[in-house]
């Protein structure tokens, strides 16, 4: 009996404490709340993971594109430091919070997540294409 109360004891424990490993999540903002810590914070990165062809149209000022698609496949490259503050959008929020997961799971960890460029009410960066008639 004190065998099976004792056994108890530990797997209630175990999914408390999910078993001692950290939890892979990362925090979901919304714009105005990146917005907020983009102007009144140092040392973070702005990481657009929109296709190259989104980003050159329409980006928010100082962003680093990588897009999903390098990201998927492990690269990394411009993410050099796995601790500094990592703010992710793309163009509806999906692409976004699969690559927060990504880099949650490969040990980033202060990775933010803030979803979809049209929500953007802060600066842009737009390229302007002139078509002629």
């Amino acid at each position: 009996m004190k065998i099976k109360f004792l056994l108890l004891i530990i797997f209630i424990a175990a999914i408390f404490t999910g078993c001692g490993e950290k939890a892979n999540t990362f925090t979901e903002l919304t714009p105005d709340e990146a917005q907020k810590i983009i102007q009144t914070e140092k040392n973070i990165l702005i990481l657009d993971v929109r296709t190259p062809e989104e980003y050159s149209v329409r980006r928010i000022p100082n962003s680093v594109l990588l897009p999903l698609e390098e990201i998927e496949v492990g690269n990394f490259a411009p993410l050099k430091d796995k601790n500094q503050k990592i703010l992710i959008y793309c163009r509806s929020g999906r692409r976004s919070k699969i690559a927060a997961k990504i880099l949650v799971e490969n040990g980033y960890t202060n990775i933010f997540e803030f979803g979809a460029i049209p929500d953007w009410k802060g600066e842009m960066d737009e390229t302007i294409i002139n078509v002629e008639d």
